[in-house]
């Protein structure tokens, strides 16, 4: 949707196209950058209910995707979705997914513990091809490109013994200079991840 920014709320604008006015929803990162009487465009989900059809607007089609994919997870509506957006962008929450961060979301008015944790379980397989994030955070990244099957490895049995790819990661970031086999680090990450569980 492309127009010409009329009125500027809260947590919405009007936008017009044409001479005709249309309320679209947006997240207070995106208000913020606004500016009455400026041409602007949006990517747009529409979202249909019995009595109402509302118009959401987002900077890119990653935005779209990522505020989607919150709708979906339990107890979390539009409202709510679109005030996680205004605070982190799309990439912070896939990142925060991805390395299982479930207190980030809980710095969210109205997002308590139990949402956060939500949030994790319902996206986590979404975005397991972006657990690369979490590990160019920690500093594997230069690894993995030289040894690409043995950091891999070892964070994919880790993970089957039932440890959070997050913790495994943050582990192996630190101690894999300490060996130079699979078999060791692993047995090192072990003896790690039981310290911090104590």
């Amino acid at each position: 949707l492309k127009g010409i920014v009329a009125e500027i709320f809260a947590d919405n604008v009007i936008i017009d196209v044409l001479g005709v006015g249309y309320e679209v929803h947006l997240s207070q990162r995106l208000v913020s950058r606004l500016k009455i009487g400026e041409e602007s465009s949006f990517v747009i989900y529409t979202n249909v209910k019995e009595d109402q059809l509302s118009l959401f607007g987002f900077a890119d089609q990653l935005d779209k995707k990522v505020f989607l994919d919150l709708l979906k997870v339990s107890g979390i509506g539009a409202k709510t979705a679109l005030n996680i957006l205004g605070i982190f962008n799309a990439e912070q929450v896939q990142r925060a997914v991805a390395s299982e961060d479930a207190k980030l979301f809980q710095t969210i008015s109205g997002i308590g513990k139990k949402a956060s944790e939500r949030i994790i379980i319902d996206l986590k397989g979404k975005y397991k091809d972006l657990d690369l994030l979490s590990i160019v955070d920690s500093g594997l990244a230069s690894d993995i490109a030289t040894n690409d099957n043995y950091i891999r490895d070892a964070i994919s049995a880790l993970e089957n013994l039932g440890y959070a790819r997050g913790s495994v990661i943050k582990v192996i970031a630190k101690i894999k200079d300490q060996t130079d086999s699979l078999e060791g680090l692993i047995t090192l990450s072990l003896k790690e991840l039981a310290c911090s569980k104590k």
